[in-house]
């Protein structure tokens, strides 16, 4: 008898093995969300938001999009636009958000960030302070949040997390940090009407900047042998064996087969945000629609 238990242990655990020793299965992309309705997306941002990949993505999980992303902006402004009434974006996500009223509202907006931390829709509204730097962007989404609450609430605002800038680029660095802080903060404020989705866990190495990252299941030309690299096709000398570049020569933007900057058709770095963007939308869609709580979002006004 006692043969016998040790005979089916040791079986056991050699089929306990054999599992551990399986590879984990590669990692996919979102599917439909299941809701049973089609959700408004709007984008807003600059030329890090990964618009061609969101598209494809949106088409996959059942969303309708739309994309106001416009390379080279922030709120008030952006390269060589007057900053006026009739060229800042920060009214016209206000009006979005009234007139259209979007299930979601993305924002993508991390060349502010560098550019123009300082920048305010009406100075005399929020004045710039050093020892508040995140005030601006957190009174933004302030305004975009009371926005939705005097349309009936329905625009849920989604910010995305900056995907990281090497230590050679401070002026990029601090700023990406605020402005990160500030979108927690209001997320954690008004959880109702806020959403930040984390991307840097696929984006860089333990946090920090990278311009390459291992190949995952849903890398173009995906192998799990470790020796050959996703992306094949397109892989310059540098890349290593089993990675895949991110990032372009400008260590800011994504590398994409067209050069760095916007980039037409997906990028790897666009596959792993559209991943984090879309499973956070696909969470939220199934979770149901909730009524929010316009009293805390007007509790919060102060900025």
């Amino acid at each position: 008898m006692g043969r016998r238990i040790v005979t089916a242990v040791l079986a056991a655990a050699v089929v306990v093995g054999l599992v551990a020793c399986e590879p984990a299965p590669p990692e996919t992309l979102p599917g439909p969300h299941g809701s049973g309705r089609t959700p408004l997306v709007y984008v807003y941002g600059d030329s890090l938001a990964p618009v061609a990949d969101y598209r494809e993505q949106a088409e996959m999980s059942g969303y309708e999009l739309v994309s106001e992303a416009t390379g080279g902006s922030w709120m008030c402004g952006g390269h060589q636009i007057p900053q006026d009434d009739a060229t800042r974006w920060w009214p016209r996500i206000l009006q979005t958000i009234a007139e259209v009223q979007p299930d979601y509202l993305i924002l993508q907006y991390q060349a502010w960030a560098n550019y123009q931390l300082r920048c305010g829709g009406r100075p005399e509204q929020f004045p710039y302070t050093t020892s508040d730097p995140g005030r601006g962007w957190r009174v933004y989404l302030q305004m975009f949040v009371d926005a939705a609450v005097e349309a009936g609430g329905r625009t849920r605002i989604v910010v995305v997390e900056t995907p990281s800038a090497p230590a050679s680029k401070p002026e990029w660095v601090e700023p990406m940090a605020i402005m990160d802080q500030a979108s927690r903060t209001m997320a954690t404020r008004l959880p109702d009407h806020i959403t930040f989705v984390p991307i840097r866990q696929d984006l860089t190495r333990n946090g920090a900047y990278t311009a390459f990252a291992p190949c995952k299941g849903y890398d173009e030309g995906y192998t799990q042998q470790p020796q050959v690299s996703c992306w094949d096709q397109s892989r310059a000398g540098d890349w290593p064996a089993g990675q895949v570049r991110l990032r372009s020569g400008d260590a800011i933007h994504y590398w994409c087969r067209t050069g760095g900057g916007v980039c037409a058709g997906s990028t790897p770095a666009g596959l792993r945000i559209r991943r984090s963007v879309f499973t956070v939308l696909n969470q939220l869609e199934q979770a149901g629609p909730q009524m929010p709580d316009s009293s805390q979002a007007s509790a919060s006004s102060s900025g």
